[in-house]
């Protein structure tokens, strides 16, 4: 009976420590023990590609040639063999080679038996040689021409994993996967990335139609700042909203963003207006207050709240990070001093682990 025991128990430990491990899927050109097959060379529309295995056998080599600008997925295809539990990242060591004018970034999508597609899209390949990439697996996100019924992952039943890269642009290039695998350390940025400051042709206008605005670049110790200036008439609620797109970044693995500005307000309002657009609705910031030096101030998504004129639509009222697409640094209120003029220098945006 003892005997029996520590076989049950052996079995146990195994089982969990199989269900909880990393789990290697690419290797030196090899599939890893948790696949059932050899992976397969998986293109949408655009790609003309195939796999090179002659030449090297010491990764997943990918040439291919993409006739259209616009973003497409070229990926291997992998089966599982058994089972997974949940994950929290892919670490992938890959390389990239493109033509000019091409851009990348790395990708993995896991596919229900049922039809739900779940992907995350990671930050842009450097082209720097070999890259350590780790996606962000525990908050990926739906595809949209998705079949899923629940709406979350559901690990147990994921029949297929693409892993590869989307890119955009004409020409061609070579896409090398030296390793891959599910690990359950999860995903933490090692630094902020710094995003560039548009120009004032970028930036929309947005503004009641009595404010006088107007939105200019300006150079400052050598580097772009972007100038914003505003006239509100007095004792009436007016609103100046001046915005811009945000680059296509892997903002759900990241904390917030930091601000470096400068701004006088008209009095009594109390503070700049930000707010960032996610597709379905607008969350605003914690107000930044007046100051005439440089500030540099931390703006946590997890303060971000709700806009109330701008109610998001469906059931899910949540910040969606992962989906962020523009930003809005203005201000809005009623002035009834300082002529109701007021200033906004923006020298420098990042986004923050």
């Amino acid at each position: 009976m003892k005997t029996i025991g520590y076989m049950a128990i052996a079995l146990w430990v195994f089982v969990q420590a199989n269900a909880f491990c990393d789990k290697i899927l690419l290797d030196e050109g090899t599939r890893g023990a948790y696949l059932s097959m050899q992976p397969e060379l998986a293109l949408t529309g655009g790609f003309q590609a195939e796999f090179v295995w002659k030449t090297r056998q010491d990764c997943h080599d990918i040439r291919f040639k993409k006739d259209g600008a616009e973003r497409r997925m070229i990926a291997m295809k992998l089966s599982p063999s058994m089972r997974w539990e949940e994950h929290l990242a892919l670490d992938m060591k890959a390389s990239i080679k493109l033509a000019d004018g091409q851009k990348a970034r790395p990708c993995v999508m896991l596919v229900e038996r049922e039809g739900g597609s779940w992907f995350r899209i990671g930050m842009p390949f450097t082209q720097d040689g070999i890259e350590d990439v780790r996606l962000d697996l525990s908050n990926p996100r739906l595809a949209s021409f998705s079949r899923d019924g629940n709406g979350k992952l559901d690990w147990q039943h994921v029949g297929e994993v693409y892993i590869g890269a989307v890119v955009e642009g004409v020409g061609e290039g070579e896409l090398k996967i030296y390793h891959a695998k599910l690990t359950n350390e999860k995903f933490v940025p090692s630094k902020p990335i710094v995003i560039t400051v548009p120009i004032a042709k970028a930036v929309s206008r947005g503004a009641d139609p009595a404010a006088k605005v107007s939105v200019e670049d300006t150079e400052i110790d050598g580097e772009h700042v972007l100038k914003e200036t505003f006239k509100f008439p007095l004792g009436r609620h007016m609103y100046f909203t001046p915005s811009f797109r945000l680059p296509d970044l892997d903002y759900a693995s990241y904390s917030g963003f930091r601000l470096t500005y400068k701004a006088t307000i008209p009095q009594p309002i109390g503070g700049l207006l930000v707010t960032v657009s996610e597709g379905g609705g607008q969350f605003v910031a914690p107000a930044p207050k007046e100051t005439s030096e440089w500030l540099s101030i931390e703006l946590k998504f997890k303060d971000f709240k709700m806009a109330s004129w701008a109610k998001k639509k469906g059931d899910n009222p949540q910040f969606d990070v992962a989906s962020i697409t523009s930003m809005v640094i203005g201000c809005h209120g009623t002035a009834n001093g300082d002529n109701g003029e007021g200033e906004i220098w923006i020298r420098k945006i990042e986004l923050i682990p």
